[in-house]
Formats: structure tokens, sequence, C-alpha cells
């Protein structure tokens, strides 16, 4: 009956239907300042970073990204060239080679260098020259096929040497290594015997063993070097450093009868009838790697620290820099990450102080603050938030920073010495290890080898300090992580083991505080050494160590088993009780039931890196942002909050294109819904159990309960819950 009375309530209650993104679905936010190499392609940019490839469209401004998740099989991205035909060639570190062809706009991969690192990258007709960790190889762009790869480059270079750069004059290749250069040419039969190729080393006049570059100008090969640049006449070379403020040259450019030299702060300019060179520009930090595209105007990618990175374009005759930043995170190193009540991303950095991922803001998506904006570091421990939506940044150094926002103002204000307490060996260094914030608002706060011995400092919701010491009873001061049960008591995580406090709700009155409680190795912990601490939804309580992880349960310590590794970074709990723990080996997800695993690692998934350093769910998508030491990852996950009714449930798409390799997918569901397709005659073709719905989104793989996939047509789905009658029903158009 209660079918019946569904259906008939269909014309009132067809659902909103929206596009979004489907359960398992990665995307990846990396830096992309750290500029390796970059090619010009006319009014184009693109470059090798850190953290992928993008490409710059001088014209209009403007940036077309490429990830791990949208095009490349890696991220860090050491050499790009441009072939005859306008594709631009890819080479990482770990050996992938990508291949963007201009006529599709799509990537080609080839994996034959796959664990081999390549360092450069250079064309020649139907031909690219690959540097390796091992040599140089000759890959045939048209056969799509290796040809041969020289690994033996002279009797005066060991075998298998890495080759730093390539470069091609005419028909004869240069090759520059940690052990001098390698000179041989196209038209040699056996490029694979070593009688094939002429050494230079420092014997043979050059400045340094060490070569970063070679270049051809005006017919004379120059070669750049850490002690300076060297030329080449009749087989030996001379030295021309003459007017260079610094020697460690990076970068030689020759364009239209001039030739320059890049230094990591300044471009130089090659005056032949002095032979000296001239300073032509004011000094910028961070230059790796440049190219002229006229006598006055250069362009000069940087290396990413935190004074550098990104593009920089140089024009002589204003003598102005003008920087120039791919979207994305500012930094990579991630340390923490929370979501605060606006469902904004903020993160925490080892070198880059905070930033804000709003992907709702029409610009400037990205938003760093810094200690030019007010922190006394730029190295996070953590971020939390509290119920007035403040975020409190826990430093190592710096103490705490209260970050504030109100319409477009920022206001940065510093809790430190006055209240919180330097390390012994320097009372101005203050480190914060944890903030929590319990169910009174109050905020907890670790301080680390504090010189007073106040290991836990505690900001009431009435405005008054409290604090917790060695002296009544906290195991260790390196005191790293902390959390709260049921019960109010505090767990507080050390080198010494596991404090937990019980404060008996008088936390203004000592009197009654109990330190009875600890948990150490003569309890069943791995070690002493503990991570981070985690209490989940059944109240059991999930302790990292550095040896590997426990639980506490009903008054006993626990070993688990099942992890990647035992090296774990944090541990987080998600809204439908899933526990997740970013190790050094990936993320793993114990689910509720105690037993079932699941893993995310490089080898298995898009994530950015196996070192995973924080994790923060997003309990309104069910996405989870798994940060890491080289940027971030977001999953698409079921495990959001049930909404409390079906007002706000979205489906898509529709129509739903069986072949397209995308599920049907429901989500902002409530708690304890069940689903059912159904023909429009109500014959129903697939039930969904609520046993089988893991969070607020559920998905259709357009098969009925029998394994087959259903007949074009359009399909009623219902969304109901058998004990409260609650229920929503809507459409979807299915192609087979």
């Amino acid at each position: 009956m209660r079918s019946k009375f569904i259906l008939t309530l269909f014309l009132l209650l067809i659902l909103p239907v929206s596009l979004f993104s489907n359960v398992g679905d990665w995307v990846t936010f990396t830096n992309q300042g750290d500029i390796r190499d970059f090619v010009l392609q006319d009014d184009f940019i693109w470059c090798a970073t850190n953290g992928g490839v993008f490409r710059y469209e001088i014209s209009t401004n403007s940036y077309l990204q490429f990830y791990n998740t949208n095009g490349l099989t890696s991220l860090d991205a050491q050499a790009i060239e441009i072939d005859q035909d306008g594709n631009i060639w890819v080479g990482y570190a770990d050996g992938w080679l990508n291949c963007y062809l201009s006529e599709s706009n799509t990537w080609d991969y080839i994996n034959d260098y796959f664990g081999h690192a390549i360092n450069d990258l250079k064309s020649s007709g139907d031909s690219l020259l690959v540097a390796l960790d091992i040599g140089i190889s000759l890959y045939d762009i048209k056969r799509k096929e290796v040809k041969e790869t020289y690994k033996n480059l002279g009797w005066q270079i060991p075998v298998e040497i890495p080759v730093l750069n390539i470069f091609i004059k005419d028909r004869e290749i240069w090759a520059c290594t940690e052990h001098g250069v390698a000179r041989s040419s196209f038209d040699l039969a056996n490029l694979m015997a070593p009688e094939s190729w002429t050494n230079y080393t420092s014997a043979h006049g050059l400045l340094s063993d060490e070569i970063t570059m070679i270049i051809s100008h005006n017919d004379t090969i120059f070669a750049a070097t850490p002690n300076g640049i060297s030329y080449l006449k009749e087989n030996y070379w001379y030295s021309v450093n003459q007017g260079l403020t610094s020697l460690g040259i990076k970068s030689l450019n020759s364009k239209d009868g001039f030739l320059y030299a890049l230094s990591s702060g300044n471009i130089f300019s090659w005056d032949a009838s002095s032979q000296s060179w001239e300073l032509i520009s004011p000094h910028l930090y961070g230059l790796t790697i440049f190219s002229a595209i006229s006598d006055s105007s250069f362009w000069v990618g940087r290396k990413k620290s935190e004074t550098s990175r990104g593009l920089a374009l140089f024009t002589s005759t204003t003598q102005q820099w003008q920087e120039y930043f791919a979207p994305g995170p500012p930094g990579n190193e991630i340390t923490c990450l929370t979501i605060d009540q606006n469902g904004i991303l903020w993160c925490g950095s080892t070198t880059d102080g905070i930033f804000r991922y709003d992907e709702n803001a029409a610009s400037e998506k990205w938003k760093q603050f810094t200690k030019t904006h007010g922190l006394l570091t730029n190295r996070i421990e953590t971020i939390t938030v509290d119920s007035q939506n403040r975020k409190w940044v826990a430093t190592t150094g710096g103490g705490v920073s209260i970050v504030e926002e109100q319409d477009s103002l920022v206001t940065i204000t510093n809790i430190y010495t006055e209240v919180l307490s330097g390390i012994s060996t320097d009372p101005n260094f203050v480190v914060i290890t944890d903030v929590k914030i319990d169910p009174y608002n109050n905020i907890w706060m670790l301080n680390l080898a504090a010189a007073n011995n106040n290991a836990v400092a505690v900001y009431s919701s009435q405005l008054q300090w409290q604090f917790f010491t060695m002296q009544e009873g906290i195991l260790n001061s390196a005191v790293r992580a902390l959390t709260f049960d049921r019960f109010d008591r505090v767990w507080v995580g050390s080198d010494g083991g596991v404090n937990v406090i019980d404060y008996n709700n008088t936390l203004m009155d000592k009197n009654d505080d109990d330190f009875s409680g600890t948990l150490t190795t003569a309890d069943g912990l791995e070690s002493n050494h503990v991570k981070d601490l985690a209490i989940d939804l059944d109240d059991i309580a999930w302790i990292a160590t550095e040896s590997g992880l426990n639980y506490w349960m009903g008054g006993s310590v626990y070993y688990q088993t099942g992890l990647l590794s035992n090296t774990i970074n944090t541990i987080e709990i998600d809204v439908r009780n899933n526990k997740w723990f970013g190790t050094t080996a990936g993320v793993n997800m114990l689910a509720p039931d105690g037993y079932t695993w699941e893993y995310y690692n490089t080898d298995n998934s898009p994530i950015v890196s196996d070192n995973i350093t924080a994790l923060a769910f997003d309990q309104e998508s069910g996405r989870v942002y798994i940060g890491t030491t080289n940027g971030i990852s977001c999953l698409e996950t079921a495990f959001s909050r049930p909404r409390e009714n079906l007002d706000q449930v979205k489906a898509g798409p529709n129509p739903f294109i069986l072949r397209s390799g995308q599920n049907f997918t429901i989500s902002n569901l409530a708690d304890d819904v069940s689903i059912k397709f159904m023909t429009e005659n109500g014959m129903v073709v697939r039930e969904i159990s609520k046993d089988n719905i893991l969070g607020a989104q559920a998905e259709w793989d357009g098969q009925d309960d029998s394994g087959n996939s259903v007949a074009s047509g359009i399909y009623l789905f219902v969304i109901f819950n058998e004990e409260t009658g609650l229920n929503r029903v809507g459409k979807v158009a299915v192609i087979n």
C-alpha cells in the first residue's frame, strides 16, 4: 500500500536534478610554483613544475592546469619540449613521458623510461632525445618506440651517468653531466660505443666538471657551471667570468645575436667587444631558467621558496619585474587541514603559513596568510575552528594565532609568551602541537616542552586561563595530541604515553582533578611515543604510536593490524564512524564493522603522495581532503552527514547513459532510507536497502536485481523510510 501511496505523490514531488561528481572521483590541488623547465609556443608558455604542468596564455592572462587527475600520469615534471608538429612533451622524475597532442587536445603516455628519472628533453626532427639518470635515449616520435639508449658517453665519463641537460647544434649532440661534457654526432654509426664521444672536463679548462647548460652563440660553444662560464676554442675551454656578480650560472640563452646568462638573482648580457658581462636586471630571488623574447624582455622561471615562485617577466627598458602565479595552494608540504562553518578548507604548511580554499569564490579561490599578515611564524602545526568560526592556529615557535574574518577584513591576534611558555633553551620559541575545542567551547592547547611545565593550557568560555602541569601528573613534556571522550575527560598523548585527565567539569577548581588514568607500554601500547589520538562514535579510543596502532575498549588496550604502514601521522573519524589513518604508505580506512579495510595510495589511486600528513571531512558533501608532503588530494565519498528530510535531495546525471562509465547518483539523503527503481507502470527493477547506503549518498549502476542492464526508458526512483513514512519520488531517463 505504501508504494501506491508514494506514486500518487509523483507529480508534486519531482526531484530537482543537477550534475555533480561521482563517488570515487578525485581532484588534485598542488602548488605549481617551482618551475623546472618551460617552452614558448606562440601566445602560450608551457611550464613543467613540481605540481604538474600548466599553460599560461599571455594575451588573456589565463591558465590551463594539468594534474594527475585530468590528463597527466605524474606530478613531478622535470622537463618540457615542443616537437616539430607543435606537440608538447613532458618528462617526469619517475620516468613517465607524456605528450600533449595539439590537434586533439589529448594526452598520450609512454612508459618506456618508467623507473628512470628524466632530466631534459630535446626535439630533433622526428626524434626526441631524452636525458636520463643513466645516459641519453633516442626516442622515435613517429614510430612511438625507443631506438637506442647511450649509457657510455666516452672514456672519461662514468658509465650510466645522469645527463642533466642536452644541447643540439646542427647534427651535433652535447650532453651535460656532473663529470663533464660529452659530445657526439648523429652522423656517427654507433653512438653506443664510447669512442663515438668526445669528453671535456676541468682538465680541458672547464671551470667545473658539473655542467649546467651548453649553448651555441655565433658558432662558439659556451658552458654554464656553478663556477661561472667557459667557452670552447680549439678543444680547450677558457673562462669568461668578468662582470658576473654571481658565478653560479643557472641558464644561458642566445637571441638575435645577443648572449644572456642567468644567475639565481640576475640576468647578464655578454659584451663581445670587452669580453665581459653586463648586469641588466635588478635582483629577484629564485631564478632558475629563462628565455629571451626580445633584446629587452625575458620570461624567467623561478624556484619555489618562501621568497620566490612562479613565472616572472623582466623588461629592461623599465627595469621592472612582473610576477605570475598559477592558481593553487601556496605550498605543497601540508601539516594540517580543517573545514570551517562555511565549508571553506583551511590548510597549514611547513613553511608557507596558512591558506584557505573557497571553491565558490568568484576570484582568488586561494588566499594565503603568513608572517607578513601578522603570524609570528609560518610553521603551522594544526588549525581548529571555534563556535564563532574563528581559526585557532597552533604553530612551531610562535604560539597560537587567532584568525578572524569579517567581510573582507582579516584580523590576526597572537597568544604568545604572555600566557604560553617557550622551551627551556629559548623562552621566545613557543611550540603548540595541538588545539582542540570541547563541547563547552573551552579551547585546549598543548604547549610542548614548556619551560614552566604548563603542558596543557585552557582558555575557558568564560575568558579565563587554566593550566595542567607536569607536577600534577602529565607523563611527558613532549605533548603531541589531545581529544575528549563522552564523559568530558581529556585524553593527552605525549612521548610518555597517554594521560586521561578527569577535571570533573570544574575547570577552574583544581581540587577535584584526577590524573590517575594513564596508558603506557605496561598497559599494552606498542610505544609510549604517541603521535595522534581519536575517539570514535562507539567510544573506542584510537592511539597512534610510533610503533603501530592501538585501540582502547572496555578498559583494555588492543593492537590493530591491517595498516599499510605502522608509521601513522594522523587519525580522523568521519560522520559515519569510519576510521581514517594517514600513514607514510597511504590512506587506510577502517569501516564501522571493525574489519573491512580500504586503502588509497599512489599504486591504486591518483593520490598525490603516499606520505599522508592530514585529513579533513566536509560533512555536507562527503568529500575527504587528504594533505600530504606533495599537495592535497580530494576524494568524493558517500560519507556525508544525513539530512533531516529529503527536501535537498539531488540526482544525476539525467539522462543517464549506461555506457558512459558514470553511475546515477542520489545525494543529500536522510538517514535510514531505502531506494526503489521502477518502470513507469510500477514494476520494481532494483532496490537499494538502507543497509547498503553508507552515508547521505547512493549510486545506481543501471542494472536490475538480476545484474542485467535495464532497457532504455523513463524510470521512477522512490526514496523512503519504512518506519517514519518519509518519502520522495523522482524520475530519470535511461539510455542503454
